[in-house]
């Protein structure tokens, strides 16, 4: 039976049993972007967010007092439906889905790379994604280097 995509409601497995998401929301048409957040435990947190055509990641970990922040960009087109995150022995894994294609999106320890292939999640843990507010910031360009001051003759050997 299809729902209303105004209506649908995202499912979500938590200690085995499935709970109800709030409703699906088309992007936010203030910015035009949908953010989804999972805290891994341990002080990490990852935070998934779709602008456009490009889907953003962001793992970060530490403390309030020292925080440590990855972020990468993928192209995977506008996600026709919520991103959902699972928990395989090996990483986790994030499958997006937009109207052209399936994306998987894999996070191993610091490193996050687009898969292949897609994975076999038959024995993955599903994980939830709750909605969010935060944006990842996009990355400034560096500052422009100052040349380096010529070298200074050297004195003759004797």
């Amino acid at each position: 039976m299809a729902l209303d995509p105004l209506f649908e409601k995202a499912l979500y497995s938590k200690g085995g049993q499935a709970e109800a998401c709030c409703p699906k929301q088309e992007a936010n048409s203030k910015d035009n972007s949908m953010s989804y957040s999972h805290d891994l435990g341990n002080g990490q947190r990852l935070l998934v967010q779709n602008d456009g055509d490009k889907t953003q990641l962001a793992l970060s970990s530490g403390d309030s007092g020292q925080q440590q922040s990855q972020s990468t960009a993928f192209n995977t087109g506008r996600w026709s439906k919520p991103p959902e995150l699972f928990r395989t022995a090996e990483h986790l894994i994030l499958r997006l889905e937009s109207k052209s294609a399936v994306e998987f999106i894999g996070v191993q320890g610091n490193q996050i790379k687009s898969m292949q292939r897609e994975p076999d999640l038959k024995d993955a843990q599903r994980l939830a994604l709750e909605e969010s507010d935060e944006n990842i910031e996009p990355m400034k360009p560096m500052e422009r280097m100052k040349p380096m001051e010529p070298m200074r003759p050297m004195k003759p050997m004797r």
